[in-house]
């Protein structure tokens, strides 16, 4: 992602390095064949909408309508933001993100029957937490106030929310490691918890890895 910043110029996914980063250094993510599926899969969007927007060969997505539909999204935002600048773009960066991260999942699904209990957990919450945080950027966040102020307007002054500032690629990679690990720890132990309870009970509940 560093080299195609470099490449394009284009330097508004410093908080995608964050993730990334989050997902090396995570000890369920780090050797997680889903993490690096829908990783690629996220990344592949990315690069195909630039390439469209460019005017150049559109690699094929095999008729995957989410593909198709997450690459048309970041060709709008990489021509919007060639227009009429950063500014202009920033909005649709959230829409084309969160489509690109709905075609990775969607890409990675089948393997995650395979996965243990605890990283399937994992998986939920750090992309229902990624969902909430691509609509702040992309100006459909409800998220509360702190004195009468947006927290997304907060967060988009903080640097947060902003994808061009190295401040959001630390903000998802704190968040990722001692948020939603924590928030999915706090359910794995609740899952545990049921497990035994039917177990102890004599109920056989679908066998499911745990660790």
């Amino acid at each position: 992602m560093l080299e195609f910043m470099k490449q394009t110029e284009v330097e508004t996914f410093k908080n995608v390095i964050g993730a990334i980063a989050y997902f090396r250094d995570d000890p369920l993510f780090g050797d997680s064949p889903w993490a690096s599926l829908s990783d690629a899969g996220v990344l592949f969007a990315i690069g195909n909408g630039y390439n469209l927007s460019q005017g150049s060969n559109l690699t094929s997505c095999g008729g995957n309508q989410l593909c198709d539909t997450a690459s048309q999204n970041w060709s709008n935002y990489f021509s919007e933001y060639e227009r009429n600048g950063y500014a202009s773009a920033y909005g649709l960066w959230g829409t084309a993100e969160g489509s690109g991260v709905q075609y990775g999942t969607a890409l990675a699904e089948p393997l995650r029957k395979n996965l243990s209990l605890a990283e399937n957990i994992q998986i939920d919450v750090f992309v229902g937490w990624g969902d909430r945080y691509r609509n702040m950027v992309s100006g459909r966040g409800a998220v509360g106030t702190i004195g009468g102020v947006s927290c997304a307007i907060l967060m988009r002054c903080f640097g947060y929310l902003d994808p061009a500032d190295a401040r959001s690629g630390g903000f998802i990679y704190l968040v990722g490691r001692h948020g939603t690990n924590n928030i999915a720890n706090g359910f794995f132990a609740l899952e545990v918890t049921v497990l035994n309870v039917f177990q102890s009970a004599g109920i056989s509940p679908r066998n499911v890895p745990v660790r």
